[in-house]
């Protein structure tokens, strides 16, 4: 082969390479906030606070390939208030958790849930609320609209709460809706019979909590949190295994809610010249665990939060050079809806 066909052949090879270089295929959405947890700060929760603080470590321990869940963990503190409203490493909040300064006053867990059932990023996420149930601003209040919006969220809520439950005669680490309990070997058994202590005053308080019913019609669970601040105190009831138990169930719930996405390829160029005209094409869209398909596609080009086009085949021509990153929102049809973003990298260059 001649030097001039051998160089013209290498150009060909370099340019090709380039090009499909220029073309890359996005499948993974970013994933909103997925775990909240509600922590009572009242001292009446001092006795269970380092099994709490346990139980969120272990659960960042069994999420180390998932930082999308570890790192971004909303917290909120409640009192006579929201005090507490930020997002945490899950490992950060189980130290500060564990050192915490507990305080007297008597909570109110209503705001926190109100202010939740207004959060888009709610939906499919799971939430944890602890607390020693002394909610009379929520029991006393005419929820019926709040806990059905809460319902209707696909979002799952665990109510860890005072008293203790039994699945015919054994001690339940948790119970669902369907009279089912897990128990200290990690599966879950069908009760004959579930009871709870045969205090009259604790089984009227578990009837009409609200906590627990609001876990229940989200296919969430009960937890007696009493169980777990009673490991490693001879306590003669308390599972030995109830954080490990837990963490793991709990975790697996959190990774199922998790991938229950929606998902698209996306071919473009992602290195362009000023004045160009860039096409992005979805050309597949993909939805997981009985999720609807995706039924909307808008697009953002410059990162105002504004919309500027919509479809699965859209051009956009940027007049300066630099790096951007263009946005595009899936969506479909369910009830309610559920929502990703890609963000699609493009450098346009001289």
């Amino acid at each position: 082969m001649s030097i001039i066909k051998r160089g013209y052949f290498i150009s060909i090879c370099v340019g090709l390479t380039l090009y499909l270089t220029m073309f890359q295929t996005l499948s993974l959405a970013e994933e909103k906030p997925q775990l909240y947890v509600i922590f009572d700060s009242t001292e009446s929760m001092e006795p269970a606070k380092s099994a709490i603080a346990d139980l969120l470590g272990a659960i960042d321990e069994k999420l180390q390939s998932r930082s999308n869940i570890r790192q971004n963990v909303r917290f909120y503190n409640f009192r006579d208030s929201i005090i507490d409203r930020e997002t945490k490493v899950l490992s950060t909040l189980s130290r500060d958790l564990a050192a915490s300064i507990t305080h007297s006053e008597k909570e109110n867990i209503l705001p926190v849930l109100e202010s939740l059932a207004s959060t888009p990023e709610l939906n499919d996420a799971v939430v944890l609320i602890f607390t020693d149930g002394i909610n009379k601003s929520l029991f006393n209040a005419d929820t019926d609209e709040l806990i059905n919006n809460l319902s209707n969220r696909r979002t799952q809520f665990h109510f860890f709460g005072p008293y203790s439950n039994w699945c015919d005669g054994e001690l339940a680490i948790a119970v669902n809706r369907d009279n089912r309990a897990l128990n200290v070997n990690g599966t879950e058994i069908q009760c004959d019979e579930l009871t709870i202590p045969r205090n009259p005053r604790a089984q009227a308080f578990f009837i009409r909590n609200k906590l627990a019913t609001l876990a229940f019609k989200t296919s969430g669970m009960v937890w007696p949190i009493f169980n777990f601040d009673q490991i490693g105190k001879g306590r003669t009831n308390a599972p030995v295994e109830a954080i490990e138990v837990a963490a793991q169930k709990l975790t697996e719930i959190l990774l199922f809610k998790t991938d229950k996405s929606l998902t698209a390829t996306v071919d473009y160029p992602n290195q362009v010249y000023v004045g160009e005209t860039v096409y992005f094409e979805v050309t597949a869209n993909g939805s997981e665990q009985n999720v609807g398909p995706t039924t909307s596609w808008r697009w953002d080009f410059d990162g105002d939060g504004q919309f500027d086009d919509l479809g699965t085949f859209v051009s956009k021509t940027f007049n300066v050079s630099g790096e951007f990153t263009v946005k595009l929102e899936l969506s479909n049809n369910d009830v309610p809806a559920v929502v990703r973003n890609l963000h699609l990298p493009v450098k346009v260059v001289d």
